[in-house]
């Protein structure tokens, strides 16, 4: 076989995984013009069409198909043996690229960028922040962040992070001139922050006893971002419902107080997770270990 093939063979499964030539040129850093010949010359070598090009899309004949389904273990075994031999060098390298909401992003990656990229200067991190929930493989991303109730089964999940709870928190001041709620249901009566996911807005989730329930929320102030729901909470504005650890520099200060602490959903820790099937690459297993490894860090403030 012809070293020009594994290139060729490369090209193709940009184009079949991203159905783009001009997102799969991006990913191989070459032009369209150059993506479009490699593939070209491909079918021309085995005598098939491939793809099916319009201005608008493209898509995989039946051909490209089985094609596809071949070459890629093929492909993913080479990556894997190319990366096996990374560890040997004196500068590991390599790029990694993570989905993390921005709660994660905040309290796991913000906290260790800079000494990561101290100790390992030739890794490249492409960090994505969405509160989406996405397909790893579909969006080409090597791993992800989440809670572990997040995360399907059919996933390897590794934890990063310590145990916490979904606490609701309000200012001093609110909670001088509105009083206490005594139990979930008190929240019908009390202006509640509320988060936008998905596009939906955020049931808020409790736990008696061990058993869990969804509360339905209300109130004048509505957001997707996480940092002005805190902001939120501490202008007076109303109760808000998140993860305690986000928050705890600011109940350790008292400027945000813990209510319905007996109702507090407790919450397994942020897990990074990948495709079982997906070889763990160098920069993804480095990542892991150094979040891993016992540094203290707070949220960026």
């Amino acid at each position: 076989m012809r070293g020009t093939n594994f290139a060729r063979f490369a090209a193709f499964a940009a184009v079949a995984e991203r159905r783009s030539f001009a997102k799969a040129s991006a990913a191989l850093n070459i032009s369209t013009s150059t993506l479009s010949k490699e593939i070209r010359d491909l079918e021309t070598s085995l005598h098939v069409r491939l793809l099916n090009r319009t201005t608008r899309s493209v898509a995989l004949t039946e051909a490209g198909e089985r094609f596809f389904a071949a070459v890629r273990p093929a492909l993913d075994q080479l990556r894997a043996a190319t990366d096996a031999v990374n560890v040997f060098r004196d500068t590991p390298a390599g790029l990694l690229r993570l989905h993390a909401p921005t709660i994660a992003a905040q309290l796991v990656i913000a906290p260790v960028i800079a000494d990561f990229q101290a100790r390992y200067p030739s890794i490249t991190l492409d960090i994505t922040v969405d509160n989406s929930l996405v397909d790893l493989v579909g969006s080409h991303f090597d791993a992800g962040i989440r809670g572990m109730r997040r995360i399907n089964k059919d996933m390897t999940a590794v934890r990063i992070g310590a145990d916490s709870r979904l606490v609701s928190v309000a200012a001093p001041d609110y909670l001088a001139r509105l009083g206490r709620p005594e139990s979930p249901q008190d929240l019908k009566n009390h202006n509640c922050i509320c988060l936008r996911l998905r596009g939906a807005i955020n049931r808020w989730e409790f736990d008696k006893d061990g058993k869990t329930f969804t509360m339905p929320v209300s109130g004048s102030f509505i957001t997707d971002d996480l940092n002005l729901v805190v902001r939120a909470a501490l202008a007076g504005i109303g109760i808000a419902h998140i993860l305690e650890a986000y928050v705890e520099p600011f109940l350790q200060e008292g400027r945000l107080l813990r209510v319905l602490d007996d109702w507090a959903l407790p919450w397994s820790g942020w897990h990074i997770y990948f495709p079982n099937r997906r070889h763990m690459s160098v920069p993804l297993r480095l990542f892991i270990d150094f979040v891993k490894s016992g540094r203290e860090y707070r949220e960026v403030r």
